[in-house]
């Protein structure tokens, strides 16, 4: 796809989807309110199987002049769908965004708004409400590290919310965009090369997302040792020290009993 200057959004959300009827309509209602000329919405359903597809459509339909609607014909992934998506370049400020979480009303003018006042700033996320059911019931507030320095440090326990950042654009294409090697875990390995290339990341210390943890233990064996692989080389590139790795390791156990467990 070619884009002219002239049609390139300011920003953009770029939501994924696959098999989401359950949660795709509070997510995309909590987007669409606050579209406009400059904020639009790319959405890429991952050749869903349920109804997904169809209430994107008529969720969309009234505000088609801000959203684009790709239907993939196979199933490829969460990864490959973003680093499709960032080749074609279209905006200044990427937001991203899951089928299985909502954005607080204000999400996207704070996080520009920041953004324009701290122009060093490359990846910018949130804090987030934890959500466990339906009727949003918060069960409690994440405690992600905020400046540069406190992110890499603790890196190996994936400092950002993926579906909580913007980041320019141009930063993210010049280490390489999403890395396809890996179907899970591309957030965390994305957030090791930036730390590597010195791109700067800040969260903010205010919760503009609600974080669907219910969905977030539900990962297969598949994702753990790709973050398990992942961690060990992040913090290798990043010269980390010994308590990293320990700390890789015993997040991986975390997740094997969890996943195992229920816990």
């Amino acid at each position: 796809m070619n884009l002219t200057t002239e049609s390139r959004p300011f920003a953009e959300v770029i939501l994924c989807t696959f098999n989401s009827e359950s949660t795709i309509e509070a997510c995309v209602k909590s987007v669409i309110t606050n579209l406009n000329k400059d904020l639009r919405l790319y959405i890429i359903d991952d050749h869903s199987t349920d109804t997904t597809l169809q209430l994107i459509y008529k969720l969309a339909q009234p505000h088609m002049s801000y959203i684009t609607i790709q239907a993939n014909d196979s199933n490829v992934g969460l990864t490959e769908n973003l680093a499709n998506y960032l080749k074609l370049n279209r905006a200044k400020y990427t937001f991203r965004m899951d089928a299985d979480d909502v954005c607080a009303p204000n999400r996207f003018t704070t996080q520009l708004a920041y953004l324009a006042a701290n122009q060093n700033v490359d990846i910018l996320g949130t804090q987030a409400f934890l959500i466990r059911d339906s009727q949003f019931t918060i069960a409690g507030l994440s405690n992600k590290p905020i400046t540069p320095k406190s992110i890499r440090a603790r890196s190996y326990a994936n400092p950002l919310i993926h579906s909580s950042i913007v980041f320019r654009t141009s930063a993210i294409l010049s280490i390489g965009n999403y890395n396809v090697r890996y179907r899970y875990g591309q957030d965390y390995e994305l957030w090791f090369r930036a730390i590597k290339a010195n791109l700067v990341i800040h969260n903010l210390d205010i919760p503009l997302l609600y974080l669907r943890t219910s969905c977030r233990t539900k990962y297969s064996l598949d994702t753990y040792y790709d973050e398990l692989i992942i961690g060990f080389r992040g913090a290798s590139s990043c010269r980390l020290g010994i308590t990293a790795y320990i700390m890789i390791i015993l997040r991986y156990l975390r997740a094997l009993a969890a996943h195992f467990f229920n816990l």
